[in-house]
C-alpha cells in the first residue's frame, strides 16, 4: 500500500478505540498521530525516529500489543522502515506480521511483496525469488501478481540469466493479465535481449509485437531500442531487418510530445488512485510514482539532448542503399544534404552517400555532377578523397580512362599519405592500360611492386604487367611474366587465373597443342574456380582449332544452361561445328532445340538462330521450309533492337526475290510469294518500311530504310543513299535505333561535319557493347580524332578496331588508317607490322596494297633506313600504276631518297621516267619533280662541267 492509505486507515481506527474508552492516553495517541503525520509530509526519517520513539516507551503496553492495532501497526512501520534505509528492521516487522496474520486480504500481499522487494535490494536474490514466488501463486487472482513477475525476471537478469528472464516477460505478455504491465514486461524482454546480445530474440520482439502506446508508459524506451538494435543489425550488415527497426523509432519531436502526453496520463491515474483507501490498488499507484519520476527524468533528458534524427535517418539510408532501394536512399540522402540546420560534418556525410547512391543507380551524369558540387563546397572535407575516387571509378566504368586517370593523378599527388594511394596507383595503371597506354601503365604497376612488396594487390600489378604485353600481342613477353609469377604465387588466390590465362595465351598464340595441355591441367585441379565454366568454352574453342569438332561439341554440350551468357555463345559455337561437317540434319536438329527453350527461357539470339536453320534448309533445298523462317525473323524479331540478324535476312529475302521473276521451279511453287506485284526490291523495301512507319515499329522500320540506303550506295546513288540515313535520323528516335543505324548516322555526320556524330557513336557503345556493330562507333570516334588532329585519342579507338575485327575484310580501310595513324606518331615498326599483315591478305584491293607499300616505305624512311624505303616505293610505281596519285608520290619519294644517298644520276633517271608520264601531271607531286628534275639537271650538267 501507499504510505498515505496505510496511515490514513491506521488513525481512524485509533479514534475508535478512544470511543470504546480502550485504555490509551494522550501521550500515546499524540505520538501515533505525530508519527503519521510526518510519514504522510514526507518525513521519512523524523518519522522513523518517531516511530522508535513509539516502540520503546509503548511497546509493554496493552494498547500498542493490541492484536488488531498490531495488525495496523505493523504494515505500516516496516514500510516507514524500509522507506527511510533500515531493511533489516522493516524485514523484522514484515515478517512478524506475516508470522501472526495469516488472512490472504490486502494487507498481506502489500506486506509480502514488500519482503520480497527488501530482499532484492539487500542483495538476498534467491529469497526475494522465493518470496515473489510464493506471492504469485497465493495472489495469481490479482493483476499486481504480474508487478511480481516483472521484479523476478529482473533478478534474473541481474544474474546474468538472459534467456531465463526473457522467457519469463515473455510468458507475462502472452497471459490475459489486465492493466498495462504485459507490455511493460514485452519492453523489457526487448531491452534485456538487445543487452544480452540475443538479436534474434530482440528482433522478433520488436517486429512480432503490436506495441500499443495506449497501454505503455515508455515510449521513449521502445524507440531507444529500436534504435539500438537496428544499429547492431547495420553492423552485422542485416540491413533489412535495421530498416523495420528504424522505422520503429520515433523522431525526437514527435517523441518529446507523445513523452509529455504520457506523463500526463500517468499523473491522472495517480491522482485518481490515490483517492480511495484501500490496499488494493496501492501497488499500483506505488509502481507507477517511480514510473512517473522516470519518466519526467528522461523527458527532461530529451529536451536537453542533441536531436538524434538527422543520425537516424543518415543510418536509414545506409541500409536502404545496401538493400537496393536506391530511390528511397537518394531522396533521404538528399533532404539531409540539403537541410542547412544540420550539422556541417553530417551534411557532408550525406552528400558523400548521396554521390554513392547516384553511382549505385547508374545515374551516372548525377553522380558526377553531385561529386562536382563536392569538391567545390568541401575541398578539405574527409570526404573528399572519397569522393574524387568514385569520380575516378565512375570514368573507367564509362570508358572514359584519360578522365579517370587524370582524377587518380590528382588523387595521388593531393593525399600522399592515404591509405588508399596503393590502390590509386593500381587503378591508375589499369585504365592506363584499358586506353591501350601501355608502357605507362606498365610503369605505374611496376611503381606499385616496388613501394608496396606487401599489398594486397601486388600479384595483381603483375599480372595485369604480363597482359598488358598480351595486349600489345607481344605474347612472348607476356608468357614469360607468367611464368615466373607460376613459381612465386602457388597458394595465392590469383594462382589459378594465371594458370588459366596461360592457356588461353596458347590459344591465342595458335599453339593448340601447348594450350590443351594446360586448360586440361588447370580443370583437374580446380573444377571450383569461378573461371571453370569459362575454361569449358576455351577447351571447345581449342579443339575447335585444333580441327577435332566432335570432341569440341562434346565439350560445348556440357555447359550448364543456367549460365546463359556462356551457354549461348556454347551453343552458336556448335553450330559451327555442324556446319565446318555439312552435318545439315544435325544442325537443324540442334537449332530447333535451342528455340524451343524460348518457350521457358529468356534464350538471347533466337532471330540468329532462325536464320541459320534455315540457311541449313537451304543447304538442303529444302526452299518450302527455309523461307517462312526469314519471313518469321522480320514480323517477329525486326522490331527488337536485341536482334541483329536482319541485314542478312532481307539479304537473303532480296535473293528470293529475284527467284520469284525468273524462277519457276517447283520448289518456289510451294511458297506464297510475299512480295506481291512489286517488280523490284527497292520498292518492296520502301513499301514495308511505310507500313512499320504507320505502326509506329521504329526499330523495324530503319532497318529497312538502312538496307534501302546501302543498295543505292552499290549503284552509285551517293546523294539518295545519304538522303536515307538522314531521313532516319531525323524521323527515329535515338532510343529506336540499333547499333548499325546508330554507326551508320554517326558516320555520314562525320563526314557532313555534323556536331552532332560523337553521340551516335557513343549510345551505340553503351546500349549495344557486344554488338557486331560497334566498329562502325570505333572507326566513327577515331574519325573525330583525326579530323582534330588528335592522332594518340584515335589510336585508342583504332586498336580496338583491329584487335576485335581484323579479321573481316570490309575493315581494311580502317585497319589502313590503323597504320598510317601509328606512322604519323613515329610509331614506325608497329605500322610497318599492320602494313604488312594487309599485304598477307589475299582478296583484298589492288589499292590498298600500293597504300600499304607505301606506307612501309614512309615508315622506313622516318627511321632513316633509305635503301629499304627506296625498294618498296619502286614496287609501288612498277607495280600499281593503275593507283596514280600513289604511284606518283612513290617516284618523287623515290628520287629524293636515291640524290640523298649520293646517287644524283639515279634519282634523275627516276625523275626522268616520272616526267614521261604525262597522265601524272594533274598531281602536285608532278610539279615538285619538275623543279626537282631543274635542279638535278644543273647540277649533273655542272658535275660534269668540272670533270
Amino acid at each position: 500500500m501507499t504510505v498515505v492509505i496505510a496511515l490514513t486507515v491506521l488513525l481512524p481506527n485509533i479514534s475508535i478505540c478512544k470511543e470504546k474508552n480502550t485504555l490509551i492516553t494522550e501521550t500515546f495517541r499524540e505520538c501515533v498521530q505525530k508519527a503519521t503525520h510526518l510519514f504522510i509530509s514526507g518525513y521519512y526519517l523524523r518519522a522513523f525516529e518517531q516511530f522508535e520513539f513509539l516502540n520503546q516507551n509503548f511497546s509493554n503496553e496493552a494498547e500498542y500489543n493490541n492484536p488488531k492495532f498490531q495488525n495496523k501497526l505493523l504494515p505500516v512501520m516496516g514500510y516507514t522502515y524500509q522507506i527511510s534505509g533500515h531493511p533489516y528492521r522493516a524485514i523484522e516487522y514484515y515478517k512478524k506480521f506475516l508470522t501472526t496474520y495469516k488472512e490472504p486480504d490486502s494487507k498481506r500481499a502489500f506486506v509480502m511483496f514488500n519482503l520480497a522487494r527488501i530482499y532484492r535490494k539487500t542483495d538476498d536474490l534467491e529469497k526475494a525469488v522465493d518470496q515473489f514466488i510464493i506471492f504469485e501463486k497465493v495472489f495469481a487472482h490479482l493483476p499486481e501478481a504480474a508487478l511480481a513477475v516483472i521484479e523476478r525476471a529482473e533478478i534474473l537478469y541481474q544474474q546474468k540469466k538472459f534467456v531465463q528472464s526473457v522467457n519469463l516477460l515473455n510468458s507475462l505478455y502472452e497471459s490475459n493479465t489486465e492493466f498495462s504491465l504485459p507490455m511493460q514486461a514485452r519492453l523489457k524482454a526487448l531491452q534485456y535481449s538487445i543487452s544480452g546480445n540475443q538479436q534474434e530474440a530482440a528482433l522478433n520482439i520488436l517486429l512480432n509485437t503490436k506495441w500499443d502506446v495506449n497501454k505503455m508508459p515508455d515510449i521513449a524506451a521502445l524507440s531507444f531500442s529500436a534504435l539500438k538494435l537496428g544499429n547492431i543489425l547495420l553492423k552485422d550488415n542485416d540491413n533489412l531487418n535495421a530498416i523495420r527497426c528504424y522505422r520503429l523509432t520515433t523522431p525526437l519531436k514527435l517523441l518529446i510530445t507523445a513523452q509529455r502526453q504520457r506523463i500526463q496520463k500517468i499523473k491522472n491515474y495517480i491522482d485518481q488512485s490515490q483517492s480511495g483507501n484501500q490496499f488494493s490498488n496501492s501497488f499500483r499507484v506505488d509502481y507507477y510514482k517511480r514510473v512517473y519520476q522516470r519518466l519526467n527524468t528522461e523527458l527532461e533528458n530529451l529536451k536537453s539532448s542533441e536531436d538524434y534524427t538527422p543520425l537516424l535517418q543518415m543510418r536509414l539510408g545506409q541500409a536502404m542503399l545496401m538493400v537496393n532501394r536506391l530511390e528511397e536512399a537518394w531522396l533521404i540522402f538528399e533532404n539531409l544534404t540539403l537541410t542547412e540546420s544540420n550539422n556541417i560534418d553530417l551534411q557532408n556525410e550525406a552528400h558523400y552517400r548521396w554521390i554513392v547512391t547516384a553511382r549505385t543507380m547508374k545515374s551516372w551524369d548525377d553522380a558526377i555532377t553531385l561529386a562536382k558540387n563536392f569538391n567545390k563546397k568541401n575541398p578539405d572535407s574527409a570526404f573528399r578523397p572519397l569522393v574524387l575516387q568514385i569520380m575516378a571509378e565512375i570514368f573507367q566504368e564509362q570508358k572514359k580512362y584519360r578522365e579517370a586517370v587524370e582524377i587518380l593523378s590528382g588523387l595521388i599527388a593531393l593525399y600522399p599519405d592515404n591509405i588508399h594511394k596503393s590502390r590509386w596507383i593500381f587503378n591508375k595503371g589499369f585504365n592506363l592500360m584499358l586506353a591501350e597506354k601501355y608502357e605507362p601503365s606498365r610503369l605505374e604497376f611496376e611503381y606499385y611492386q616496388e613501394n608496396f612488396p606487401k599489398g594486397n594487390l601486388y600479384h595483381n600489378a603483375q599480372l595485369w604487367h604480363a597482359l598488358s604485353s598480351f595486349f600489345e600481342k607481344n605474347y612472348q613477353q607476356c608468357l614469360d611474366e607468367l611464368n615466373e609469377m607460376i613459381k612465386t604465387t602457388k597458394g595465392h588466390h590469383l594462382y589459378p587465373e594465371i594458370l588459366y590465362r596461360k592457356a588461353a595465351l596458347f590459344y591465342t598464340m595458335r599453339d593448340y597443342n601447348l594450350a590443351l595441355k594446360n586448360i586440361k591441367s588447370y580443370q583437374q585441379k580446380y573444377s571450383d574456380h569461378h573461371r571453370y565454366i569459362e575454361s569449358q568454352i576455351l577447351l571447345g574453342d581449342i579443339l575447335m582449332g585444333k580441327g577435332q569438332l566432335h570432341e569440341a561439341i562434346k565439350i560445348f554440350t556440357k555447359v550448364n544452361p543456367e549460365v546463359v551468357r556462356f551457354y549461348t555463345y556454347a551453343s552458336f559455337q556448335i553450330g559451327k561445328c555442324y556446319q565446318s561437317l555439312e552435318k545439315y540434319n544435325l544442325l537443324i536438329d540442334h537449332f530447333k532445340n535451342y528455340i524451343a527453350e524460348n518457350n521457358s527461357n529468356n534464350v538471347p539470339r533466337i532471330a540468329e538462330a532462325l536464320y541459320w536453320l534455315g540457311w541449313s534448309y537451304e543447304k538442303l533445298d529444302m526452299i518450302d521450309s527455309a523461307f517462312p523462317l526469314y519471313i518469321k525473323i522480320l514480323n517477329e524479331h525486326g522490331n527488337n533492337l536485341e536482334t541483329d540478324h536482319i541485314e542478312f535476312t532481307l539479304s537473303t529475302l532480296e535473293k528470293y526475290h529475284k527467284k520469284f521473276l525468273f524462277d519457276n521451279s517447283n520448289s518456289l511453287k510451294k511458297i506464297s510469294n510475299p512480295f506481291g506485284n512489286f517488280k523490284y526490291f527497292n520498292e518492296w523495301l520502301e513499301f514495308q518500311s511505310q507500313k512499320a512507319l504507320q505502326s509506329k515499329n521504329l526499330i523495324y522500320y530503319s532497318r529497312l530504310q538502312l538496307y534501302l540506303s546501302k543498295r543505292y550506295q552499290k549503284s552509285d546513288q551517293v546523294d539518295l543513299a545519304e538522303s536515307i540515313i538522314l531521313k532516319i535520323s531525323n524521323t527515329v528516335p535515338l532510343a529506336s535505333l540499333d547499333a548499325q543505324c546508330l554507326g551508320e548516322i554517326g558516320l555520314l555526320k562525320v563526314n557532313l561535319n555534323l556536331n552532332s556524330a560523337k553521340e551516335y557513336f557513343t549510345l551505340s557503345l553503351e546500349a549495344f557493347p557486344n554488338s557486331r556493330y560497334r566498329n562502325l562507333a570505333y572507326i566513327g570516334l577515331s574519325k573525330l580524332h583525326l579530323y582534330n588532329e588528335n592522332h594518340t585519342e584515335a589510336l585508342i579507338w583504332l586498336r580496338q578496331s583491329y584487335d576485335q575485327f581484323s579479321h573481316l575484310n570490309n575493315n581494311i580501310d580502317a585497319i589502313l588508317m590503323y597504320a598510317t595513324t601509328l606512322l604519323k606518331l613515329k610509331r614506325n615498326e608497329d605500322s610497318i607490322h599492320i602494313f604488312e599483315d594487309l599485304l598477307k591478305r589475299k582478296k583484298i584491293k589492288s589499292r590498298y596494297r600500293a597504300e600499304a607499300l607505301g606506307g612501309i616505305a614512309k615508315a622506313y624512311q622516318n627511321s632513316d633506313e633509305p635503301k629499304k624505303a627506296i625498294a618498296y616505293y619502286q614496287r609501288v610505281y612498277n607495280l600499281y600504276r593503275a593507283h596514280q596519285d600513289i604511284q606518283s608520290n612513290a617516284y618523287l619519294e623515290s628520287a629524293l631518297l636515291l640524290e640523298k644517298l649520293g646517287e644524283s644520276k639515279k634519282a634523275y633517271e627516276t625523275l626522268v621516267e616520272m616526267l614521261k608520264q604525262e597522265q601524272l601531271k594533274k598531281y602536285e607531286s608532278y610539279t615538285i619533280a619538275q623543279n626537282e628534275f631543274n635542279r638535278l639537271s644543273e647540277v649533273l650538267q655542272l658535275n660534269a662541267e668540272i670533270k
